[in-house]
């Protein structure tokens, strides 16, 4: 460790590295030993096991240096509210506890942070058995204006939660304002990324300084769409934008900010709120008829960023096509399990 000389007060940001487990023993020990690998000397390292029923509390209690928490399963959300409320630190780092970090990562994090900087967002790996099948995110890291760009597109390009580095204030901030609706609810990272413009500054390492593990039982799409994968995350999109909504619209009610989080979905999600609906019949988007998704998902797509114009072209006209495909190829693009 460095110690300041003379007695100085050390003012190198502090990190949080903050676990999330739900029954993922089998991940967990690469998860922390990345977290005990940091280069960088001021870090401390948080769990909070969310109700496991395999051994992962067992296997969590190994590591004498790192700080347990456990609690009845209540979802990413409500195990990040558990923790947040003994978090100190400048900066948090919500690691997946199927990711890990690169040695360096707090070091570089560390660099590019000051004081005013509500996110630092990084690429991740994408590794499937241990081999690299490419990258998160899969378009480049947005600039300039941010605010205006989350309120056009209903979101920035990110890479999932191990791939973002907050402000501790950025997060007390968003947690005091969250609403009811977090029961069981997971992808906590969209919540606190979109609103991330609307209370400071956003900085963007373009490199990878961590892995996102694909193996299958991932939560988030990235390990697949299922009805269940893709009901969780229309759900959630849906109480991500309020989160920002609610700063952005600081005088509108909650039927007004509920109303625009409904508008303010991707084009990605709009298509698939519109495949579940046809394939099963499941409303996710309140009230908006088949067509309407349809309709705004291809404006979505004409205007995606970062996408070529071919391919917002092309993405556009395959989302129309869905509209006369049958139930079953919906069910083939969205299975049930």
């Amino acid at each position: 460790m460095t110690i300041p000389p003379n007695g100085a007060t050390d003012t190198r940001p502090h990190i949080t590295i903050f676990i999330t487990n739900f029954n993922y023993a089998r991940f967990i020990s690469q998860a922390i030993e990345s977290a005990l690998a940091q280069t960088y000397d001021r870090v401390s390292i948080m769990v909070v096991d969310d109700g496991s029923t395999d051994n992962s509390v067992e296997v969590i209690q190994r590591y004498s240096e790192v700080r347990l928490l456990s609690k009845l399963n209540g979802g990413q959300v409500s195990a990040v509210i558990h923790g947040t409320a003994t978090l100190s630190g400048d900066i948090v780092i919500f690691l997946d506890s199927d990711d890990y970090l690169y040695p360096h990562a707090c070091q570089e994090i560390a660099a590019a942070y000051a004081p005013g900087i509500s996110l630092i967002q990084y690429r991740l790996d994408k590794k499937r058995s241990g081999t690299a099948v490419g990258q998160y995110p899969d378009f480049p890291f947005m600039d300039g204006d941010l605010k205006s760009k989350v309120l056009r597109h209903g979101f920035i390009h990110s890479s999932p939660t191990s791939g973002n580095a907050f402000s501790v204030e950025h997060v007390r901030r968003m947690l005091q304002t969250i609403d009811p609706s977090t029961e069981g609810r997971n992808y906590i990272d969209g919540y606190l990324i979109f609103s991330a413009p609307f209370t400071g500054t956003v900085k963007v390492i373009n490199r990878a300084l961590g892995a996102y593990n694909v193996h299958g039982a991932n939560v988030s799409l990235a390990g697949g769409k299922t009805l269940k994968s893709v009901t969780n995350s229309i759900n959630s999109a849906i109480w991500q934008r309020k989160g920002y909504l609610r700063i952005a619209s600081p005088d509108g009610g909650e039927t007004e900010i509920d109303a625009k989080a409904l508008m303010s979905l991707s084009a990605s999600q709009y298509r698939n709120a519109f495949l579940v609906e046809k394939a099963y019949g499941t409303r996710l988007v309140g009230e908006m008829s088949r067509a309407s998704l349809v309709m705004k998902s291809m404006a979505r797509f004409l205007r995606f960023p970062g996408m070529s114009p071919a391919r917002r072209v092309y993405n556009a006209v395959a989302a129309a096509a869905l509209f006369v495909a049958p139930a079953s190829v919906c069910r083939k693009l969205i299975p049930r399990s």
